[in-house]
């Protein structure tokens, strides 16, 4: 059995005899969105029938299977959520859970007698909303702000990390650094430095970005970071 993790990819997978086979699983794997997992063979022999499965929780469900019509969906998670292609290569998951994410099998049986077994992980996250931008004065006089910038979404979103960029307002952005906080010291002259927070998921990224000037009551054109 060969495993494929996703998010967007295509792979070929070397077989014992006939040629090659290539699944496609096409993402992002958004919440609320479809995903289309796609397979096709260059062996011989045709297809006669497939059968794909979801793993979750140590158990192996089968979802669909195209061994007679009309195509019976057995799991009531995937029910009213299915489209298989007409040569039922193509399986299409519509209105896309959280729950949706696990390992998916799909069992081909062809002319010949063989069947191959292909197993990929899919996993399904929720969109990543515009972070939000908090800051900590810690010190102000009237030449100098020291500021604490804490970048964040919401708490419960998975595998979510941050970089910051900054640069002069109207100029390309540089990377500055990572991790959800930055510390910086703003001085008279910091007129036009900006700073753009990212924060990104496997499949998504938003950016949000906030001006010197919306920091400190100073005005000029340079800053400094303490990294």
């Amino acid at each position: 059995m060969e495993l494929l993790h996703s998010p967007y990819i295509t792979v070929m997978f070397s077989v014992s005899a006939g040629g090659e086979a290539n699944i496609q699983v096409l993402q992002p794997a958004l919440l609320d969105s479809a995903v289309s997992i796609s397979y096709s063979s260059l062996k011989t022999g045709t297809v006669r029938t497939i059968s794909w499965k979801f793993d979750k929780s140590g158990s192996r469900l089968t979802i669909l299977d195209t061994t007679d019509k009309p195509y019976h969906v057995y799991s009531s998670q995937f029910k009213g959520r299915l489209q298989i292609s007409d040569d039922l290569l193509t399986l299409t998951i519509m209105n896309l859970t959280l729950e949706d994410s696990g390992i998916y099998t799909v069992e081909v049986a062809d002319t010949n007698g063989r069947t191959d077994v292909y197993s990929f992980n899919v996993t399904v996250y929720e969109p990543i909303p515009l972070p939000v931008i908090r800051t900590d004065v810690m010190e102000s006089t009237t030449d100098r702000c020291n500021v604490t910038l804490h970048c964040s979404v919401p708490s419960h979103l998975s595998d979510v990390s941050y970089t910051w960029k900054c640069g002069e307002r109207d100029s390309e952005y540089e990377p500055c650094n990572t991790g959800s906080i930055i510390q910086i010291s703003v001085t008279k002259s910091s007129r036009d430095m900006e700073f753009l927070c990212t924060a990104q998921n496997p499949v998504q990224n938003k950016s949000v970005p906030i001006q010197v000037q919306e920091i400190c009551s100073l005005a000029g054109e340079k800053i400094s970071l303490n990294r």
